[in-house]
C-alpha cells in the first residue's frame, strides 16, 4: 500500500468513530461532594455524578462579558462636602492647579479627583 495512502487512512480525521477530544479550556468535572479538575492536555471527556444530584446546577462563568474596564480601579464621583471644597479652593489658592500638592491637602481624594473638582469649578465659574 503507499505509504501517503496509508498515513491518511491511519488518520483519526478520517475515522468514522473517533472519541471526542475536548480543548484545554474545558473542564473535566467530578462530583463526589463537590471537586472540578481542569485537563492538563487533550483528554477525553468523563462525567462521574454520585447522589446528590437534584440540587445541583451548572453556570458557565464564561458568558460574563469581559472588557478593559472590568478590571480597572475606577473610584465613583461623589458630591464633596462642604468642609471639603473648602480645604480645596485654600490649597488652590496655595499651590495653584499642581494637583499633586493639592493632594496632600486632601489625602482622602485621588489626584484624578481633584483634578475633576477644578475642571468642573472651571466650567462653573470661568474667569
Amino acid at each position: 500500500m503507499d505509504p501517503k495512502l496509508s498515513h491518511f487512512l491511519n488518520n483519526d480525521n478520517f475515522k468514522e468513530e473517533r472519541k471526542r477530544k475536548i480543548k484545554k479550556e474545558e473542564v473535566k468535572v467530578e462530583i463526589k461532594e463537590m471537586s472540578v479538575s481542569l485537563p492538563d492536555k487533550e483528554q477525553d471527556a468523563t462525567f462521574t455524578v454520585k447522589e446528590n444530584t437534584e440540587n445541583f446546577q451548572v453556570t458557565n462563568d464564561t458568558d460574563k462579558i469581559i472588557t478593559s474596564l472590568t478590571y480597572s480601579k475606577r473610584v465613583p464621583a461623589g458630591r464633596w462636602p462642604k468642609n471639603e471644597s473648602d480645604t480645596f479652593f485654600d490649597a488652590l489658592s496655595i499651590c495653584g492647579t499642581d494637583f499633586t500638592m493639592i493632594n496632600r491637602f486632601l489625602p482622602s481624594k485621588t489626584r484624578k479627583q481633584i483634578k475633576n473638582k477644578f475642571l468642573n469649578e472651571e466650567k462653573k465659574n470661568p474667569h
